[in-house]
């Protein structure tokens, strides 16, 4: 990979990494709201107690995906973004186009999901 297309897929990655810590923040904050409601009705608290879970839910899948950027962002400063981690050959710009944070190619990631499912 080129010097212009690693500079694009980092400035994508980071691009990706703002919008996902401010989703993160926000759900932080918005849990912290609604921490500090304290209504009697028992629905009330239950809609919150469900609103929270589905928040906390989100985060933690935003959260995990943020891992995934950093360690992209760390192989494109070690120069082996790009590179399947299972067969190590290149992972198409298209797949990274959709995926930047992608660490396996097209015919890895269907073999390994086929794998599971059997």
């Amino acid at each position: 990979m080129n010097e212009k297309e690693l500079k694009y897929y980092k400035n994508k990655l980071l691009k990706e990494k703002e919008k996902l810590l401010k989703v993160v923040r926000r759900v932080q904050e918005d849990s912290l709201k609604s921490d500090d409601s304290s209504g009697d009705d028992i629905v009330d608290k239950s809609l919150g107690t469900s609103e929270r879970e589905h928040s906390y839910l989100l985060a933690s899948n935003e959260t995990d995906i943020l891992y995934w950027i950093e360690e992209a962002l760390k192989k494109i400063d070690n120069g082996d973004y790009g590179i399947c981690e299972r067969c190590n050959t290149n992972i198409s710009h298209r797949r990274l186009e959709i995926k930047p944070y992608a660490i396996y190619c097209i015919d890895c990631i269907e073999d390994l999901e086929k794998n599971i499912g059997s």
